[in-house]
């Protein structure tokens, strides 16, 4: 039986966390959860700590107080940041390797390979060997996952549907244009097989039939993700829920129901904000008012 079969399903939860830079807290015991099928949007404004929650729950960074918390030890999570950094001579397929986890994994399965092959010749098939046996046959599992046994096929056929030829794989990166640089980051997603998805601003440089492909990458994908984007079509054509990020208190409100739901309720919040403020305005003016007559009163009264 397959070592994946039995774990419970891929859920992503971040619990009360919080993340200060020197003074100034940007995230204040902030909780969500990311659960298989489930789009969670992030907005906020610039320098709220969209970004920072991600790399956090990415385990990138870690947080000031709070943790992050996944299901089972076997789940996989993708972060693919607003801007990757690569090496100009780096080869295409090399690196769709990195960014699918299929180089990191396909390292470990050797490693275990290798300890496997050691622990069988120093004992034989016994029970002393049995644990490395089942690391490298879980190494396989997590390499078969991830797309590794035929990524480049996939690759050549991703890259054909986005203009590119299959030859591109043998390329470096730094001999791609601009724009198929922009491609070759969307091939990069839509090959990708992870439980969780953290994206941020997916959308950038991407043309409309890269939106199109990453709007049905999105829609079709059973994984739970979290998107970061600005753009706010897409933001209402996908995203199942919003969390909405405070730039002032570092504080996080979460809304159900998608991107124009969200919207809606915002309004309608302000809305009650500012019937609230009214109504403590005209009370403060009939309250001075009423003082205003009582002291002309006691005035006269003198």
């Amino acid at each position: 039986m397959s070592l994946r079969s039995s774990v419970p399903p891929a859920v992503l939860t971040a619990k009360s966390v919080s993340k200060s830079f020197a003074a100034r807290t940007v995230l204040k015991r902030v909780s969500v959860t990311v659960a298989p099928q489930q789009r969670v949007g992030v907005v906020g404004p610039n320098g709220a700590g969209k970004s920072t929650l991600l790399k956090i729950l990415a385990g990138l960074e870690e947080p000031s107080s709070g943790h992050i918390e996944p299901s089972n030890t076997t789940m996989t999570v993708g972060y693919l940041p607003q801007e990757t950094t690569v090496e100009s001579d780096a080869v295409l397929l090399d690196w769709l390797a990195a960014r699918t986890g299929v180089a990191e994994a396909s390292r470990t399965m050797e490693e275990r390979a290798r300890a496997m092959e050691d622990a069988v010749a120093a004992s034989g098939e016994s029970s002393r060997s049995l644990p490395a046996i089942e690391a490298y046959t879980e190494s396989v599992e997590h390499y078969s996952s991830l797309g590794g046994e035929d990524l480049e096929a996939r690759a050549a056929a991703v890259l054909h549907r986005l203009g590119l030829e299959g030859s591109a794989l043998a390329r470096p990166i730094g001999s791609l244009s601009g724009g198929q640089r922009a491609r070759a980051a969307l091939a990069g997603l839509l090959l990708a097989r992870f439980d969780v998805f953290l994206l941020d601003e997916p959308t950038n440089d991407l043309d409309f039939a890269g939106l199109d492909l990453l709007e049905q990458f999105v829609d079709a994908s059973t994984a739970g993700m979290m998107v970061v984007s600005h753009d706010r079509a897409f933001l209402e054509r996908c995203v199942t829920s919003v969390l909405e990020l405070d730039g002032v208190t570092g504080a996080a409100a979460e809304f159900a129901g998608g991107y124009g739901a969200y919207l809606r309720e915002r309004r309608a919040a302000r809305s009650a904000q500012w019937a609230s403020y009214e109504r403590y305005q005209n009370e403060r003016k009939r309250l001075l008012e009423a003082a205003r007559r009582r002291k002309t009163w006691a005035a006269s009264g003198a």
